[in-house]
Order: C-alpha cells, then sequence, then structure tokens
C-alpha cells in the first residue's frame, strides 16, 4: 500500500499492485473495470526492452504477454478487450485476441511512433520522430497503407499522443505543441505551444498540462476548444506534468515527475498538490480513472497503483481510515447579499475556508484556525463583490476537503 503524505500526517490512499518488472511503465488503458493493458520501457536506457502487461482482475495479477517485439513501448490504443494496437521505438503491432497473439503493421518510413489512435480497425493515426524529423500518417485500411498528413523537420521530439473529442475533432501533442484537426485528421494546424497531454470534459472545456524541458510545468484551460488557453498554474522547473485524466467536469488528476500528484475538484481552475514520501519519487507517467472511485497511475520502475477511494481517502499517522469530512452546498445559491457554509470536521483539524473567484484569485478568508471536531457554519457575505460565479474551498490541516460553487446574483 502506498499512502501520499500531506503537510501534516494525513495521507490519501493508494495501493501497490505488482507488476514483476523494473521498467519504465509508460501508458495504461482499461477496458472495462477488469481487464486494463500497460505498455512499457525507457527510451534512454538501451538495455530496456519494452513491455505489455495485461490485467483480467482488476490489476490483482499483472501478466506479462510476449509481443514478438525489443523496442521501448510508448503509444497504445484499444478498441475493445479483445482488439488492440501498440507502438513504439521499433515497430506497430495489433492483436485482436487480447494480445495472445500479435500481427506485424509495416511503418511508412523508419520512425519512432510514439502517438497511435484508432476511431475502428480501419482508421486510424500514428505520429512520432525519426531522423530529426516528425511524422504523423493516417491509414483507413488497417495500415495496410498510410498517407501523410503532417511533417516537420528538424523535430526529434521522442513523446506524441492523440486525443480526438468525437470523429471530426481531435488533437496531437509533442513535446509542449498541440496541434488541431476538425476534419477527421485530414489537415493539422498548430493551436498552441502550451502541452504535453490534454484532457476535454466537454467539447469546449479542456486542460493542457506542459512537462518537458525548457517548460514550466504549468496548467493551462481553454473554455472554446483550444482557440484561447488561460494559464492556472505555474511551477518551476523541474516538477513535469506528464499526463492529466479527469474523472467527471469538476474531479480531475495530473501525475508528474518526483511523484507529485495534482487534484482539481472545481473544473481545473484550482489544483492542489499531493506529495509521495521522500523515498517514494518515482516519477509517474500516465493516470487514468474509470469512475468517481477507482483509478489507477503507472510510473518507473514497474511502479502500478490503485485508489479505489477516488484517491482521497484519509488516513492518519496511526494508520487508521479517517472518513467524514465534508463541505456542503452553501444555502441558499444562488444568494444576495449573504449565503451560509456547513462543512463537517471527524477529527480537530486546522480548518481554512477560501473564496475564489472563477479566475481563481482569493477573494475572502474565511475561516483559518484550528476547530474541533463535529459540524460548524460559516456565513458568506457578497457586500462589496460583483454578481458572478465563486468557489469556496475547505482544507483540512493542509488536505483540500471539496470545493463547491456559489452563484452571487445581485
Amino acid at each position: 500500500m502506498c499512502l501520499l503524505l500531506f503537510s501534516n500526517g494525513l495521507y490519501a490512499q493508494w495501493f501497490y499492485q505488482v507488476s514483476n518488472t523494473p521498467n519504465k511503465l509508460n501508458k495504461i488503458q482499461f477496458i472495462d473495470s477488469n481487464t486494463g493493458y500497460i505498455v512499457g520501457g525507457d527510451y534512454f536506457i538501451p538495455s530496456q526492452n519494452g513491455v505489455v502487461l495485461k490485467t483480467t482482475n482488476a490489476g490483482t495479477n499483472w501478466i506479462s504477454l510476449n509481443y514478438g517485439g525489443t523496442g521501448v513501448l510508448q503509444g497504445m490504443y484499444f478498441l475493445n478487450s479483445l482488439t488492440g494496437f501498440i507502438s513504439g521505438e521499433s515497430e506497430i503491432k495489433k492483436t485482436t485476441n487480447g494480445g495472445t497473439t500479435w500481427i506485424n503493421i509495416p511503418k511508412p518510413v523508419p520512425f519512432e511512433v510514439w502517438g497511435i489512435y484508432f476511431f475502428n480497425e480501419l482508421t486510424g493515426f500514428i505520429s512520432g520522430s525519426g531522423s530529426k524529423n516528425f511524422y504523423l500518417y493516417k491509414t483507413t485500411n488497417g495500415g495496410i497503407n498510410w498517407v501523410q498528413k503532417f511533417y516537420q523537420s528538424g523535430d526529434i521530439s521522442s513523446y506524441s499522443q492523440f486525443y480526438f473529442i468525437n470523429s471530426n475533432t481531435g488533437f496531437v501533442t509533442k513535446e509542449g505543441l498541440i496541434r488541431k484537426t476538425t476534419n477527421s485528421g485530414e489537415n493539422w494546424n498548430l493551436i498552441t505551444t502550451l502541452g504535453k497531454d490534454i484532457e476535454f470534459y466537454n467539447e469546449n472545456t479542456g486542460t493542457s498540462v506542459a512537462g518537458t524541458f525548457g517548460f514550466s510545468g504549468a496548467i493551462y484551460k481553454t473554455t472554446n476548444q483550444g482557440l484561447n488557453w488561460t494559464t492556472i498554474e505555474n511551477q518551476s522547473p523541474g516538477v513535469f506534468n506528464n499526463a492529466i485524466d479527469f474523472i467527471d467536469s469538476t474531479k480531475g488528476f495530473v501525475v508528474c515527475d518526483s511523484g507529485v500528484i495534482k487534484y482539481t475538484s472545481n473544473g481545473g481552475n484550482n489544483w492542489f498538490r499531493q506529495n509521495y514520501p521522500n523515498n517514494l519519487r518515482k516519477t509517474l507517467n500516465d493516470v487514468q480513472f474509470l469512475n468517481e472511485i477507482t483509478g489507477y497511475i503507472v510510473g518507473d520502475d514497474g511502479l502500478i497503483m490503485k485508489t479505489t477511494s477516488g484517491g482521497l481517502t484519509f488516513i492518519n499517522s496511526n494508520g487508521e481510515i479517517v472518513l467524514g469530512f465534508s463541505l456542503s452546498q452553501n444555502f441558499p445559491n444562488p444568494f444576495n447579499p449573504s449565503t451560509i457554509i456547513n462543512y463537517q470536521l471527524t477529527i480537530n483539524s486546522f480548518v481554512t475556508l477560501n473564496v475564489y473567484d472563477i479566475n481563481g484569485k482569493l477573494i475572502k478568508e474565511l475561516v483559518n484556525e484550528k476547530q474541533s471536531a463535529g459540524s460548524h457554519e460559516v456565513n458568506f457575505s457578497g457586500e462589496g463583490l460583483p454578481s458572478g460565479v465563486y468557489y469556496y474551498s475547505l482544507t483540512a490541516d493542509g488536505v483540500t476537503i471539496d470545493t463547491k460553487k456559489a452563484i452571487l446574483l445581485k
């Protein structure tokens, strides 16, 4: 079991799962609640071969699949529990029987295929780099033939992946750049230099994370399908964001180097940091949540983690599970000029209750003190504030319990 350390002895609960491999694990995809796949390998360690892992019991056991290759694997996309594609340094392969056997798909030119995505068994995309060039190809016959859709010379990106909102609109990322298509991948236009991974929870609203050398490891948000981006968080160099996943329109996670996990409960407007204990500071490479409570993280040195509590179950320093922290919706809502906020503490805690505007700017500090266990009530007055949407966030002993939205109408 892994306990993610917060500032004063509370923990977020993640459980280790056994992978039986020392490899760097790069990408994870669960097809359903039981069946999942992982690909891995470290590009910077020539002696480390690629690996494909599979579970059919929700990660209790992982088996290594013989995919018939040796190169590092970075890309993966499964259409269902049986049919999927993997790609990487040396090859592109396809399985139609859950990884029991694999067939080779020839590459159109010699390059390292880091990103792969298929709409169905016939139509798909690959991207990556080779000979200091970046390539993006499309197939409509299952990889028998590939048509080049984008090319950039002088590029040695060692990371690329796809994200599609629908059959027409999608994105490809590559080491701090994001390109967008609105015609099913026929054309790709540069929209921002601010990203490594990207996630949308509706057709317009999405979040991008940066995580490459020379970038600040920041988080950005768009509300117009990538046309404009707002900086949500700047991070000093050295903590790079690697992947992002949203559970729903409010809750999301970012995984980073040095074992850092970031969490939002208000749609990405604010992010709160969770840290490993110092002896577990492994780089985290990918994250996937299946629902509100079940999620997985993979990282370096064969690290696989699982939560069944939404990543935010708290355990005290004695190993006892602490439940019952809660933040209620303010009432009335909408309100004018004041509203009541109630919250519940299970144990005595140092509490902060802050109000932020829609841009994440701190507006009011309602509570900042040690409080006893039990129910608490606070009045929030909107006197002097303009009408609009505000967010109030409850923190107990440095751990963010929840964030909710309040609407002031005058």
